[in-house]
């Protein structure tokens, strides 16, 4: 067979996979493909499967058989590559934030069942986000929502409120989530 490209197989057709009446892949046996000079594909490689099709859809980065990978690469274990983040030094703050949020709320009846030791800490998360991300309103409305379930007074608390309120008449998108939120915190109050 020669290709429009030049190049050109010679082997003996053993095996043709088909789907719907078409042609997928053609498996050829002694086969030798060259361009020119050059081997692309010796006989003593094994057989050699030839895909048919206009274009390729997709295509698997990995090992097809990671079994039999292995075993030819003698075992041989690729160096890791360094795990890629979105943790920037810019919002790891805001990380460290969510997770003592976290903490807090794993807490709440343990460590945190003082209610000083818990204003204290929710505080101290609240600063942070009024400081450094004043465009978020998720975390302020999770420390609001403690902060009322817990019938806690201190001002960051009315200040939490305040901010969640000026955060929804500037991002007509967050109100209608940010003014949900509050609604059900002051229902769950009328509740207690």
């Amino acid at each position: 067979m020669t290709f429009d490209s030049g190049i050109e197989l010679k082997g003996r057709l053993t095996n043709v996979l088909q789907k719907k009446g078409q042609n997928i892949v053609l498996t050829f046996e002694e086969c030798t493909v060259k361009l020119g000079d050059e081997i692309l594909f010796d006989p003593s490689w094994g057989v050699f499967d030839l895909a048919c099709g206009s274009e390729v859809i997709s295509v698997f980065g990995g090992a097809a058989d990671r079994g039999a990978y292995v075993k030819a690469t003698i075992g041989l274990k690729p160096i890791a590559a360094k795990q890629k983040t979105n943790l920037t030094d810019g919002n790891k703050k805001l990380n460290d934030a969510c997770e003592k949020l976290r903490q807090v709320r794993e807490e709440l009846d343990g460590k945190f069942s003082n209610t000083q030791a818990l204003d204290t800490a929710l505080e101290e998360i609240y600063k942070v986000v009024e400081g450094d991300f004043k465009e978020n309103w998720l975390i302020p409305m999770s420390l609001l929502e403690i902060y009322e379930e817990k019938g806690l007074k201190s001002q960051w608390g009315v200040s939490a409120r305040k901010r969640l309120s000026s955060i929804a008449s500037q991002f007509p998108e967050e109100k209608g989530m940010i003014d949900r939120g509050i609604s059900l915190i002051d229902k769950n109050i009328n509740y207690l």
